[in-house]
């Protein structure tokens, strides 16, 4: 496997478009229909430069039935659940936004004017379950009458150790071998033998996906 940190080592897989679309059809099933075509990845450093220094955050703009769609995945390794990220997640999204409107300023002034939807996406590859809310409403101190004022917004928590290992087996893609190697919970169960198992999941994969093994693992 390459020996990049596995945060550098994710943003460097979900850079590859076909690995993305692969990740966009297993988690995303709002977007069914996505193809090569449809996305486009952006520079984080061109919207916030906190997101540029986070080396595994990855942010695209997608086409979906004709609209543009920005979808940001904040990456977090560490055991150490982070119980503020919503409220950054929250801080990213308004950021890109701003981003969006700034060359449009007179358009936003217009009443039919709409704004992008951002679906924000936290990746958890640690231990056990995400345990930090993963809605920034939740972070405020609850003052009654005053709650439906409050800034709401969810995230997608996608947790790897989480997923059924019959469930990544099924997908016999690059991706199912990726997210086998790094899930911590097989890992812990395959030891030493976690490489043999994606060596086998290797052996029926698809041309494509066989030239992305050899390219990135």
């Amino acid at each position: 496997m390459d020996q990049k940190k596995p945060d550098s080592l994710f943003r460097l897989l979900m850079e590859d478009k076909r690995i993305f679309l692969r990740f966009c059809h297993y988690f995303f099933p709002m977007f069914p229909d996505l193809r090569l075509e449809d996305l486009e990845i952006l520079k984080t450093d061109s919207v916030d430069k906190d997101l540029s220094e986070r080396r595994s955050d990855v942010l695209y703009r997608v086409q979906h039935h004709g609209a543009d769609v920005f979808v940001l995945i904040l990456v977090e390794h560490q055991n150490a659940v982070s119980y503020n990220m919503s409220l950054r997640m929250l801080q990213y999204v308004l950021r890109i936004l701003g981003h969006f409107v700034e060359p449009r300023k007179a358009e936003a002034r217009k009443k039919g004017f709409r704004l992008p939807p951002v679906l924000p996406v936290i990746f958890y590859s640690g231990e056990g379950k995400w345990k930090a809310s993963a809605d920034v409403k939740e972070l405020f101190h609850p003052v009654e009458g005053l709650m439906e004022y409050l800034p709401q917004m969810k995230s997608m928590v996608i947790a790897l150790s989480q997923i059924p290992e019959e469930e990544l087996d099924q997908l016999k893609n690059f991706l199912g071998v990726y997210l086998t190697l790094t899930s911590p919970v097989l890992a812990k169960k395959y030891q030493e033998k976690i490489f043999q198992k994606t060596r086998e999941i290797g052996r029926n994969l698809e041309p494509e996906d066989q030239l992305l093994l050899k390219k990135f693992l």
